[in-house]
């Protein structure tokens, strides 16, 4: 009779167990479900907390946008700011964003980045 209820244990523990070896977001869905396709948001949610420190040009839409390579307005495969998060390669340091926030950002850009 102990080896079912052990065995029932062990198959409830084991995808418990497995979940947080298996690298799964740190993010809780607090960080991320804000976020939106406007340029407010984005600022506020992603850009200030995770990114002025280091691109201190980032805390200004002109700064963001203005003649570079970082936005290119409705070409979010183009723009550097994309590419970068969603590649895992920025922030450096520091946690990773999550797919609600690359997806934001992404939202933004193909929409032609508007100042919202």
């Amino acid at each position: 009779m102990k080896t079912p209820a052990l065995l029932i244990i062990f198959l409830i523990l084991i995808p418990i167990l497995l979940s947080s070896c298996l690298g799964t977001s740190s993010s809780s869905s607090t960080d991320c479900a804000s976020t939106s396709n406007s340029y407010s948001s984005i600022q506020t949610n992603i850009l200030t907390p995770k990114c002025i420190s280091c691109h201190s040009t980032f805390s200004t839409y002109a700064g963001l946008t203005a003649g570079s390579s970082y936005v290119v307005s409705g070409n979010s495969a183009q723009s550097g700011l994309y590419t970068v998060t969603n590649s895992g390669q920025m922030p450096r340091g520091g946690s990773k964003l999550c797919a609600t926030d690359i997806a934001a950002i992404k939202g933004w850009i193909d929409d032609k980045a508007p100042n919202n």
